[in-house]
Order: structure tokens, then sequence, then C-alpha cells
């Protein structure tokens, strides 16, 4: 019986290596055409790249909880450095409600 290079191939397993003529996509690649390099940008794309990088940081979920906790702690605080609401602050203890807010806030990531 007479192998065939195709049947030889198949019985032998061989994997081919195919060659392609385009480069491997690799998304946010710096200094390509949809991601040019910074430097020669004008200083009004670096701005908005800029701000592009901080809302795409913003979305991570880490930062979001950050951020809502520093928005409750400082409303929390906030009477306790107002002249006027000072002493209901002090009245009703609202150390406290800090000591709470952080301690639930620790609970969430241990």
């Amino acid at each position: 019986m007479i192998d065939s290079g195709l049947t030889a191939g198949i019985l032998r397993k061989e994997k081919t290596r195919i060659s392609y003529s385009f480069p491997k996509v690799r998304p946010h690649a710096p200094d390509t055409v949809q991601t040019p390099a910074r430097a020669g940008l004008p200083p009004w794309r670096q701005f908005q790249l800029s701000l592009w990088a901080f809302g795409s940081r913003m979305q991570d979920h880490d930062i979001k909880y950050a951020v809502k906790m520093g928005v409750a702690i400082t409303m929390l605080t906030a009477p306790a450095f107002i002249g006027a609401t000072r002493p209901t602050f002090m009245e009703y203890r609202g150390e406290w409600a800090l000591i709470s807010v952080s301690a639930a806030s620790r609970c969430v990531f241990l």
C-alpha cells in the first residue's frame, strides 16, 4: 500500500504552522494608529486621553467603593466642623456613627 503525503500527515498527526500576514491584534496597544503616542499629540488631545484614562479607572469596583465611603464619612463628619451643628453632633455622639461606618466597611473586605 502506498501512503500519500496527506494520509501520512494525518496518521502522524503533524501540525502545520500557518504564518499570517497580519500582525496579532493587541487591544489598547500603545503607539498605534488607534492609540498614538502622547508625545506627538496636541495638548488638548493629551488632556482628553488623560480624562478618558481617569474615567476608565473610575469604573473599577474598588475605586467606586472608596469614593462612596469617602462621601459617607464626609457627610457624617461635616456637622462636627460646622459651628452651629457641633453641639448637636457632640450631644448625639456622632463619632460613634463614624466608628460604625468604618467597622462596617472593613467587614465587607474581610
